[in-house]
């Protein structure tokens, strides 16, 4: 779980992939406090690297990332400020002898400053995710959706 306006970093153990995530807003602060978890089960997987990206947003931008070459994300690291929006990092991994297939966006999972939760159907992984960052009464926070495939 992460900590309010606070940089963080997580990721998953190898083979086991992000399984939920649950973030609720907390207003006064203007942030989201992250509990991402994975699956208790490792899948058949075998990875062959993992790989960090670079920080894929700039502060107040739309966030568009996909993880590259098949890759499951599979961690995130999040750079705060004091202008009330994130940077993000990805953590991608990459399956020996698997694609990812089957891939689509999702609707963005959350509202604004609502509890966001959202369980990843089973056979899904999440190779990417979209952003935007919304205000209302002058609160900031972002939408998310996600793109998940089958491996």
């Amino acid at each position: 779980m992460t900590s309010l306006t606070e940089e963080w970093d997580f990721e998953c153990p190898p083979n086991k992939p992000i399984k939920n995530i649950i973030a609720d807003y907390y207003s006064n602060y203007r942030d989201r406090v992250w509990n991402i978890s994975c699956s208790e089960t490792e899948i058949d997987v075998n990875f062959t690297h993992c790989e960090w990206s670079i920080y894929v947003n700039e502060f107040k931008h739309l966030l568009i990332y996909q993880c590259p070459n098949d890759g499951v994300l599979t961690g995130t690291k999040r750079f705060s400020s004091k202008i009330f929006d994130r940077r993000y990092q990805f953590l991608c991994c990459y399956p020996l002898s698997y694609v990812t297939h089957e891939c689509r966006h999702t609707k963005f999972i959350n509202e604004h400053s609502v509890l966001l939760s959202y369980r990843f159907p089973d056979n899904r992984v999440l190779r990417g995710v979209i952003s935007r960052l919304v205000y209302s009464d002058y609160k900031p926070d972002r939408l998310w959706s996600l793109n998940i495939c089958k491996l």
